[in-house]
């Protein structure tokens, strides 16, 4: 069993594999917005669902040499509002040209509404969190 990705990267020698450079190498320039490659930087956010396979929806050049660099925040239901944090983070760090918004069919986030979530949770942790509760945008796709 490979004890390192470096183990690993050798365990299956991968042609034309170019490893991405480490965030410590990318950050030692002193630039606000590092660039990690001269590639386009496209952010995709998709459902946490293993079927909405952002590679599968989208046709990307990934894992080639020259490919496009994309960095998948993912949330249940592939919310914008949920994923707003790692977008501005993303982009002020390392600069994004594209958002690419995936959703799918058959999600689970069709299944409840926000109303049903909170009263959920108030049953599990009793009227103590009540108010916390009330405040929480859960995200459920039926509203």
């Amino acid at each position: 069993m490979a004890e390192t990705v470096a183990d690993l990267i050798a365990t299956h020698e991968p042609k034309g594999f170019v490893p991405l450079p480490t965030l410590a190498e990318a950050t030692k320039e002193a630039k606000p917005r590092l660039t990690i490659v001269d590639r386009l930087h496209t952010l995709a956010v998709a459902c946490v669902d293993p079927r909405c396979s952002v590679d599968k929806f989208i046709d990307l050049n990934l894992r080639v040499p020259n490919g496009e660099m994309v960095m998948v925040s993912r949330n249940a239901g592939g919310h914008i509002r949920h994923a707003v944090r790692d977008i501005l983070l993303l982009d002020a760090r390392f600069g994004i040209d594209e958002l690419v918004i995936v959703h799918h069919t058959d999600c689970g986030t069709l299944t409840f509404t926000d109303d049903w979530m909170r009263d959920t949770l108030k049953l599990r942790l009793g009227k103590d969190h009540s108010e916390e509760i009330d405040q929480i945008y859960w995200g459920g796709n039926t509203e």
